[in-house]
């Protein structure tokens, strides 16, 4: 997990927050995991509720393997990130940024 290490010791209190919600994450086709995300200047998080703590969790996208190449991150750095009006449709492209 390469952004895992790459983000473990930023400090994103000296980020600016853009915006903060509820999210609905699909992590494959048949499972969705409820996160709270949080669009920073340079980066987006997706935080997992984990009891009462609130948790930066890669989540994997089929049957896990020792390499990690199938986990999904919960941290996108957004000059890495593809934004679409209609995600879900077979046809969607990315819209220019």
């Amino acid at each position: 997990m390469g952004l895992l290490c790459e983000y473990r010791n930023v400090d994103i209190t000296k980020r600016t927050l853009l915006h903060e919600g509820g999210l609905s994450w699909r992590v494959s086709r048949d499972k969705a995991v409820e996160v709270q995300a949080l669009l920073l200047d340079s980066v987006l998080l997706l935080l997992q509720r984990v009891e009462e703590r609130l948790m930066l969790r890669p989540h994997s996208r089929g049957p896990a393997h020792q390499d990690g190449r199938r986990l999904l991150s919960p941290i996108i750095p957004l000059g890495s990130a593809i934004a679409r009006q209609v995600a879900t449709g077979r046809t969607a492209v990315p819209t220019p940024t």
